[in-house]
């Protein structure tokens, strides 16, 4: 009995010392590297891919769910962009309440806008396990500068960012719950396609609740806006993935 005490005692210290191994190594993989750059998916759409001598200055950092990124009035230092994952970003309103303003998706910027006092102007919040890269504004300002190439690059992935923040969320805002959520739903669908050989479908990393709070309606209307686009064929829901096996009847209905 006690040589098999012993054992146990033996082994439980082995799986502790493999815990703290196993804590250490997540603690670890939570630090900043450098940004591999070249064998990344989103190479050739990431708007600060490595060009020149800007690739060691970009680092990458994997945060875990509901990981505050960056938030509202911080002071602005440093420009990111999804690798994988998903973000949630918010403004406080009159009331101190966070209120959702859109969310995040690989390949797109988080944190480039900022306001006349050097702050971001709104809150990033990780839905799922993401890893995010990030460069420092003083680097980007300076890389801007001299390298003409990436400064376009920069320029035009912002400007369009800009358009799609803008024209987006107006169908999202007008006419019927359906409408709105077909306009919702067909926006993520083109904004996670952006990997190689992406299949038609995605996992709706948000809560329901946050959607039906940025779309304005209830969270009851949306789960019937969902089961009644599903009966249409236009999508299909399984648990949180949706599919899109007629993007043509997604895109009518999201523009009645």
């Amino acid at each position: 009995m006690q040589g098999m005490q012993g054992m146990q005692e033996t082994v439980g210290v082995r799986s502790g010392a493999s815990l703290a191994k196993q804590k250490v190594a997540t603690l670890v993989q939570r630090e900043p590297t450098p940004a591999a750059c070249g064998e990344c998916q989103l190479k050739t759409t990431c708007p600060i891919a490595s060009t020149s001598d800007i690739g060691p200055a970009i680092s990458e950092k994997i945060y875990d769910p509901g990981s505050r990124v960056f938030s509202e009035d911080n002071t602005f230092h440093k420009i990111y962009v999804i690798k994988s994952g998903s973000l949630q970003l918010s403004i406080k309103s009159p009331m101190l309440t966070q209120t959702i303003i859109g969310f995040g998706f690989p390949g797109e910027l988080a944190g480039w806008e900022f306001s006349d006092l050097g702050a971001y102007m709104y809150s990033a919040t990780t839905l799922e396990k993401s890893r995010l890269c990030a460069i420092e504004t003083k680097t980007l300002l300076s890389s801007m500068r001299r390298d003409t190439y990436f400064r376009r690059r920069l320029l035009r992935a912002a400007a369009l960012q800009v358009m799609r923040e803008k024209v987006g969320p107006l169908a999202m805002l007008r006419g019927p719950a359906e409408s709105k959520v077909a306009a919702f739903i067909l926006d993520v669908f083109s904004r996670n396609q952006k990997y190689p050989n992406t299949a038609p479908n995605f996992v709706l990393s948000m809560p329901r609740n946050a959607i039906s709070c940025y779309l304005g309606i209830s969270p009851e209307s949306l789960s019937r806006c969902l089961s009644s686009l599903s009966r249409k064929k236009a999508i299909t829901v399984f648990n949180r993935r949706v599919s899109v096996p007629d993007l043509e009847l997604l895109r009518k209905m999201a523009s009645t």
